[in-house]
C-alpha cells in the first residue's frame, strides 16, 4: 500500500532517507524514513543530500549513447518493527500479517539509486553518511521522498529549512544523470588533457596567465605539453564540447542548483558509473569562458560566454563569495552601523551596491537581491520558484548576521503574483527602492496581473539598473535621499511610499534597435528632441549640446561621474556616424537636414567654445564613404582602402565605437523624454506626455510614473535626470511637501 507520512513533530524536524539494502534483482529498495531535528539540543547525524533533477536528466537523446535504460525501482519503506537478517544479503522479514508501504520513485532518481548502490557506495573517501552500525545503508536527505508533496504546510516550512539541510549535509551528492556517449570523451579530458594543462599553467604562473596569453603566445606553451592530437582537440573540439555536455544535462540550468551547490561543505559529482571532479569541471570551465586563447579557433557564436547556462566555473565563484561571507558577517554583530557599512565594502562582491547597506539587515537584503538577480535565466516548473529556490540561503545570511525575518512566506501553493509580490514587499522594509530598478518595461513582462512596482522574475535578464551603482549612490547620500524617512509598506498588491513630484513630461521619444531603418530612425527621434532644449541649459548653465551628450552615457564614463569633457569629440564622431548612415535614406533625409542646422545654430550660441556637432559637408563626405564601403564589399574592395580613406577624412571609428559603448551600458534607457521644469533625461521602455517625475525617500535616483485616474500610480521606470542627479532639487522646502502615493 502507497506509504503514509507522519506528521512532522515540530517545523525544525526533517525526515532522512536510511536506505539499508537494494535487491536489484527484484529491483526492490529497503529504507526507513529516520525523523531528527536541527533544534540547538540535537545533534544532527551525519548524512549526504541530493542535488538532482525532477523528470529528465537531459534536455534529449544524445546520439551515439547506446546505452540500455535502467530498470525502475520500487521503494518499499520499513517499519520500525522489522528487522534484518544477519545474512549477508541483507535480506528483510516481516510479520506474515504485515502490509508493505512503498513510495513511487521518479525515473532519474531510481536511476541514482541503483548507480550510487552498485558503483559508489563503498569507494566514498568519507564514510560519514554511512550508519554506524552498518556496512552498506546509508543516509540521504532527497526532496521528492523526505517531503511530504501532498502537504502544503509541510512544504511550506521544509523550503525554509533547506539552506539548513544542504548547509548541514556532510556531502552533497550531484547526479547529472544516468551515463550517455560523451561522458567517455570528457572522462578522457578529465584525465588526460586536464593535467597536462594544470601542469603547464602551473610553469607559467597560474590560470589567469594561461587564460588571457595571446594566440601565439599560448600555443607555444601548449606545446611544451601537449600532443598534436590533444593540441588539434583543444584547438578545435574542447569549447564546443564542454558546452554540449553542461547544456545537455539539465542540472546545470535548473533554478534550485544554486543554493544546493552553494551552501555545500563537500561535493561529489556523479554520471553513471563515473565520478567526476568538480574542481576539475570548474578548472576547464575557468579556461574556456576567460580564454584569449580561442577566440580565432572558433567563430563567435561557439565561443560559450555563460554556456548559455551557469557554468561550472560561475557557479564555483559564487559559492566560496557566499560562504566566505557567511564566515565574516558574526564577526559584524553588534559593531556600529558605520564601522559595519565599511566592513561590509571589503564583504561584498558588489561593492558598489554595498555602498547602501546601512546596516546588516540591509546587506543581507542586498545580497538576497543578488541572488535573485543572478538566477533569473535559470529554469524552474513553477515560476514561483524563481524566488522559493533562494530563501535558504537568504535564512542561512539572516542568521550569521543576527537578522531577525518577521515575514513568513506563502505556501508553495501560492501563484507567482503572490510570492513575487511578498519578495518584493520584503525588500522594500527598509526602504531598499533598489528593487524599484529591477522592474522591466511593459514589452518585456510575461505575468499578467503582476503590480506595476513588481518585477517580473520569469523575464530572464536582470535589468539594468541606476540605483545600484555606486557614483549616483554616494550623491544620493548626500541630497537626493530624504534624511526623515518614513517605512514602506505593502497592502496587498498596493505599495505605500513617500515622494515629491518634480516634473511632467512634455515630449519623449523611444529609440528601438529593431530593423537598422528603426535605428536609424530612433536616433533622429533623438535629434528632433533635441531642438526642443535652450541653447543654455538652465538648471546647469551647460550648452545644449553637452546637456545631450551627458545624457545619453547619463554622464559616466569609466564608472566616473561627471564624464570627462573630452568625451565630446567621441560623442561627435559618433552621432556623424549615425547621421550618416541614414542621409540616403529617402525617409530621413530631409529631417536629418532640418535637424543639424538648428543643433547646429543652439550650439553656436551656447557657452560652448568647440563645435560639438558636425558640418553638413562631413555628414555628406561621411556618407558618401559609407555608401562606397557598402559597394565595395560586393565588389570585393579591400577594408583597409576604406579604413585609410576615413583616416584621411580625420574619422575615428575607435572614438565613435567608445562613445557607443558607453551609451549601450545603459542601453535599457530607450526613451529620452523633456519635462516641464526644462530638463532632459532618460528611461526604460516608452514614456507619455504626462507621465510625472518624482523623488522617493531612499531613493538613489528619480523615477517616473503614470497618473491614474483613481488618485494611484502605476510605476514605469527609474531614470537619469541632468541636473537632478547629485541632490539639487532636495531642497528642505521640498522635504516638507513629500506626501504619500500608492503604486499599484
Amino acid at each position: 500500500m502507497p506509504y503514509t507520512y507522519q506528521p512532522l513533530p515540530t517545523t525544525s524536524c526533517i525526515r532522512l532517507l536510511e536506505i539499508v539494502n537494494c535487491d536489484l534483482s527484484s529491483y526492490k529498495i529497503y529504507a526507513y524514513l529516520r525523523t531528527t531535528s536541527f533544534g540547538k539540543d540535537q545533534k544532527m547525524p551525519p548524512y549526504a543530500a541530493l542535488s538532482y533533477t525532477w523528470g529528465e536528466a537531459t534536455t534529449g537523446p544524445i546520439e551515439g549513447d547506446g546505452i540500455p535504460s535502467l530498470h525502475e525501482l520500487q521503494l518499499i519503506i520499513l517499519a520500525d518493527g522489522d528487522s534484518r537478517d544477519d545474512s549477508v544479503t541483507g535480506s528483510y522479514h516481516r510479520e506474515p500479517n504485515d502490509a508493505v508501504s512503498f513510495l513511487p520513485l521518479q525515473k532519474n532518481l531510481s536511476n541514482f539509486i541503483q548507480n550510487y548502490w552498485r558503483n559508489h557506495r563503498h569507494r566514498q573517501s568519507a564514510p560519514s553518511e554511512t550508519d554506524a552500525h552498518s556496512n552498506t545503508s546509508f543516509l540521504i536527505w532527497i526532496d521528492a521522498i523526505c517531503i511530504d508533496q501532498d502537504n502544503e504546510d509541510e512544504k511550506s516550512t521544509q523550503i525554509l529549512l533547506m539552506g539548513d539541510i544542504y548547509s548541514g549535509a556532510s556531502r552533497v551528492i550531484i547526479w547529472l544523470g544516468e551515463e550517455t556517449g560523451d561522458i567517455s570523451e570528457y572522462l578522457w579530458v578529465q584525465t588526460t588533457l586536464i593535467p597536462k594543462l594544470q601542469r603547464l599553467a602551473e610553469k607559467k604562473g597560474g590560470i589567469d596567465v594561461l587564460a588571457h596569453s595571446e594566440f601565439r603566445v599560448f600555443w607555444k606553451y601548449a606545446a611544451e605539453e601537449l600532443s598534436a592530437k590533444e593540441q588539434r582537440y583543444l584547438q578545435q573540439d574542447l569549447i564546443r564540447f564542454l558546452r554540449l555536455f553542461c547544456s545537455r544535462r539539465r542540472w546545470f540550468s535548473r533554478v534550485w542548483i544554486v543554493q544546493e551547490l552553494m551552501l555545500a561543505k563537500d561535493v561529489l559529482v556523479l554520471c553513471g558509473a563515473h565520478q567526476i571532479s568538480w574542481g576539475d569541471l570548474v578548472w576547464i570551465s575557468n579556461l574556456a569562458e576567460n580564454g584569449t586563447w580561442q577566440r580565432r579557433c572558433l567563430p563567435s557564436d561557439c565561443i560559450p560566454r555563460r554556456f548559455g547556462i551557469s557554468p561550472p566555473k560561475m557557479l564555483a565563484t559564487e559559492r566560496n563569495q557566499l560562504q566566505n561571507l557567511l564566515k565574516e558577517l558574526p564577526g559584524l554583530v553588534g559593531t556600529s552601523r558605520d564601522s559595519a557599512s565599511m566592513d561590509l565594502l571589503s564583504l561584498n562582491p558588489t561593492s558598489a551596491m554595498g555602498r547602501r547597506a546601512l546596516n546588516l539587515r540591509g546587506f543581507v537584503m542586498i545580497m538576497w537581491l543578488k541572488t535573485l538577480d543572478g538566477c533569473r535565466s535559470q529554469q524552474s516548473t513553477m515560476p514561483q520558484d524563481k524566488v522559493f529556490f533562494s530563501l535558504g540561503i537568504l535564512s542561512q545570511l539572516a542568521r550569521a548576521a543576527n537578522v531577525e525575518l518577521d515575514t513568513k512566506p506563502p505556501l508553495p501553493s501560492a501563484g507567482a503574483i503572490e510570492v513575487w509580490t511578498w519578495a518584493t514587499g520584503l525588500l522594500l522594509e527598509d526602504n531598499f527602492l533598489e528593487v524599484l530598478g529591477r522592474v522591466e518595461p511593459k514589452s518585456k513582462r510575461q505575468t499578467k496581473g503582476l503590480p506595476s512596482w513588481v518585477p517580473d522574475w520569469s523575464y530572464p535578464f536582470a535589468e539594468d539598473n541606476l540605483g545600484k551603482m555606486s557614483v549616483f549612490q554616494d550623491d544620493a547620500a548626500k541630497a537626493v535621499v530624504s534624511r526623515k524617512c518614513s517605512p514602506v509598506s505593502v497592502k496587498g498588491g498596493t505599495l505605500h511610499l513617500r515622494g515629491v513630484r518634480v516634473g511632467s513630461i512634455t515630449a519623449a521619444a523611444e529609440w528601438t534597435r529593431g530593423t537598422e531603418l528603426d535605428s536609424k530612425i530612433g536616433v533622429w527621434r533623438y535629434w528632433q528632441l533635441a531642438l526642443t532644449l535652450p541653447a543654455v541649459y538652465p538648471q546647469t548653465g551647460q550648452p545644449s549640446a553637452e546637456v545631450f551628450w551627458r545624457t545619453m552615457i547619463c554622464d559616466i564614463c569609466y564608472l566616473q561621474r561627471p564624464a570627462p569633457s573630452a568625451m565630446s569629440r567621441a560623442f561627435r564622431h559618433w552621432i556623424t556616424d549615425s547621421l550618416a548612415a541614414g542621409f540616403y535614406e529617402s525617409e530621413l533625409e530631409d529631417a536629418i537636414e532640418q535637424v543639424l542646422q538648428r543643433l547646429v545654430h543652439l550650439d553656436a550660441t551656447g557657452a560652448s567654445h568647440s563645435r560639438t556637432y558636425p558640418s553638413m559637408r562631413e555628414i555628406e563626405t561621411l556618407a558618401s564613404v559609407i555608401r562606397s564601403q557598402r559597394m565595395g564589399a560586393i565588389l570585393g574592395v579591400p577594408a583597409r582602402m576604406t579604413a585609410t580613406f576615413l583616416n584621411w577624412i580625420g574619422f575615428d571609428v575607435s572614438l565613435r565605437d567608445l562613445f557607443l559603448g558607453f551609451m549601450m551600458s545603459t542601453g535599457s534607457l530607450t526613451s529620452l523624454f523633456t519635462t516641464d521644469s526644462g530638463h532632459m533625461g532618460r528611461m526604460k521602455g516608452p514614456a507619455a506626455v504626462g507621465d510625472e517625475l518624482w523623488l522617493f525617500e531612499q531613493g538613489a535616483v528619480p523615477y517616473v510614473l503614470r497618473p491614474r485616474e483613481d488618485g494611484t500610480y502605476e510605476f514605469l521606470s527609474e531614470a537619469y535626470v541632468h541636473g537632478m542627479m547629485n541632490g539639487e532639487w532636495m531642497t528642505e522646502e521640498r522635504e516638507k511637501s513629500f506626501v504619500e502615493i500608492r503604486l499599484v
